[in-house]
């Protein structure tokens, strides 16, 4: 299986590496090895998140880092619509807001 970022998501992805380049390089890229990791695992096993009541998307954390991968999984494809920071409300996480 396929995995997709959505512009949103990417732009996410992004804007957590900036954050974290303030504190540490090492940091950033430990975040973006895991970002990474977390997506092949998602190929390999796209139900192995937790589905968010009352949606068709599920949530992966990508511990040790405090963000979610929200995604949904399209015919072959794993699609990462938001990468919001685990301190956002629920309700943000919708991937139109």
């Amino acid at each position: 299986m396929t995995v997709r970022f959505t512009a949103l998501a990417r732009e996410e992805a992004a804007a957590a590496a900036l954050a974290f380049a303030h504190r540490d390089r090492r940091t950033v890229a430990g975040f973006r090895d895991t970002l990474q990791s977390a997506a092949a695992t998602l190929a390999g096993n796209p139900h192995l998140g937790r589905v968010i009541h009352g949606t068709d998307f599920r949530q992966f954390s990508l511990r040790p880092y405090p963000y979610l991968l929200i995604y949904e999984v399209r015919g072959q494809a794993v699609w990462i619509v938001r990468i919001p920071h685990v301190s956002q409300s629920p309700s943000g996480w919708s991937p139109n807001s």
